[in-house]
């Protein structure tokens, strides 16, 4: 009898130690099930589930079923509220202006090369404010795909945007849409769908594949060429919660969150451009062309906009801007 207390005694423990030994991790994303960013983490849980055998756990979240709005990601991972996840730019940038800068309008070219000779370039001076403020790790910094401006109602050119009320957000994107001669009006990603069908707003922006993938294209009809920027995406984990893992699982997780998990990122942003419209136009939906004094008119808007958004910037976040506007311009130069 002795004998077999002891045995299950042994077996308590051994099963509490195996249970005490699996971190659960969550992983917060705004963007829906189907959306690449929210794919991409989900195909990283699986592999580090394997890597580590089962010792860390990550269990992805998507279109905001994480409990926290757009605007309040970073705050989020940055508390360990979860552990990790993804937070776009221009919904954060009331908390940190220069996570926006990728979002200016008309800022950076479009050209996929050169956006990813940026993006690594830009990736310490992120990461190093991100550790510093925000007590995150950066896994990888890249750019979505170009915005646009979908509607509910006929746009045949830039004026028929005037008085249309259309979802922007972060101050940059508010701005530009102003300045468009639309309303802006601040609308959380996931109570979207609902405001379009309703008809409380007109349109609003964002990239092709995130039209289809979160299937905007139910409630709109048009899209409005303009190809703007695309917005920066962070993937953050909390550094206290990488911190408590075991050392090697640690090892294990960095490893997988490296070069592997950001050339996926990449791609998928470069797949993305190239068949969010082929199937935006199969859903049936009609791109408006931007003509040649309308664009002309558009880029008139943005020399203003940057300019009043860098002059608030502290001075560390002022030369994490001039490092990509100079490379930019280096770019842009070459091009002519």
């Amino acid at each position: 009898m002795y004998k077999f207390i002891v045995s299950l005694l042994a077996i308590g423990v051994g099963l509490a130690t195996s249970v005490a030994a699996q971190t659960q991790w969550r992983a917060g994303h705004i963007g829906a099930a189907g959306y690449y960013t929210t794919q991409a983490d989900a195909t990283l849980a699986e592999e580090v589930k394997a890597a580590t055998n089962g010792k860390l756990v990550i269990t992805v979240y998507p279109g905001g079923t994480a409990g926290y709005k757009s605007p309040d990601t970073l705050y989020a991972i940055s508390n360990n509220l979860y552990e990790m996840g993804t937070v776009f730019g221009s919904h954060v940038a009331g908390e940190e202006p220069i996570l926006e800068l990728f979002d200016l309008p008309m800022f950076v070219p479009a050209d996929y090369d050169f956006r990813e000779r940026l993006w690594n370039a830009m990736y310490p001076d992120f990461a190093k404010l991100l550790d510093e403020k925000y007590n995150v790790h950066l896994i990888a910094l890249f750019q979505l795909e170009p915005r646009m401006i979908y509607t509910r109602k006929p746009l045949q050119d830039l004026a028929g945007l005037r008085g249309m009320k259309i979802r922007a957000m972060g101050p940059v994107e508010t701005s530009f849409t102003q300045s468009l001669g639309a309303v802006p009006v601040p609308v959380n990603w996931t109570e979207l769908y609902t405001a379009l069908q309703q008809g409380m707003i007109d349109g609003h922006w964002t990239a092709d594949v995130a039209q289809h993938d979160s299937k905007l294209f139910e409630v709109t009809n048009y899209i409005y060429d303009i190809g703007n920027a695309g917005a920066g995406s962070m993937s953050l984990v909390n550094k206290n919660a990488l911190k408590d893992l075991e050392p090697q699982v640690r090892e294990t997780f960095l490893r997988l969150t490296g070069e592997q998990h950001r050339r996926r990122l990449f791609d998928a942003s470069r797949a993305a451009a190239e068949r969010g419209r082929k199937q935006l136009v199969q859903d049936g939906m009609k791109p408006v062309p931007v003509v040649g004094q309308d664009r002309a008119k558009i880029l008139t808007q943005v020399d203003p906009i940057i300019s009043a958004w860098s002059a608030k910037l502290d001075p560390s976040s002022k030369r994490v801007y001039e490092k990509a506007r100079n490379m930019i311009e280096a770019y842009n130069r070459g091009r002519n």
